[in-house]
């Protein structure tokens, strides 16, 4: 399908909007789910019903601080014992890296995000000192 021609973009865009109509069911599920995490004192766009305990936000903090407790640790290691140095350095630059982009808030939100439906990370490589 070449998109240039009006026909190609007339099927694409009915493709898109297609699928839109489909997933409109999993969207309402996600959000009428999302206000009931945040309850009903959360503003007009809270939940609607009193209740007394929140069972959904407790289950959503227990999960994510069991799969998403803190920053993960880097393990480097080698069977080469002239690379123990640089394996050691390399594990200490991740480390230090993983708090600087704080790579713990990151899992929380996916984590949270999917549990909820689908979580995406975007991810890339950067060149840096």
């Amino acid at each position: 399908m070449d998109v240039r021609t009006s026909t190609g973009y007339d099927k694409l865009m009915d493709a898109i909007s297609g699928n839109y109509r489909l997933l409109e069911n999993f969207r309402s599920n996600r959000v009428s789910a999302i206000r009931q995490y945040v309850g009903r004192h959360y503003g007009k766009n809270g939940a609607d019903d009193r209740i007394p305990l929140n069972l959904l936000e407790l289950f959503i903090s227990i999960y994510v601080s069991r799969l998403a407790p803190s920053n993960p640790k880097a393990n480097v290691s080698s069977k080469y014992s002239e690379l123990k140095m640089p394996c050691d350095n390399l594990e200490l630059a991740l480390n230090h890296l993983f708090e600087e982009i704080d790579l713990s808030g990151t899992l929380n939100m996916v984590v949270t995000d999917s549990l909820f439906g689908i979580g995406v990370v975007k991810i890339g490589l950067n060149y840096s000192d």
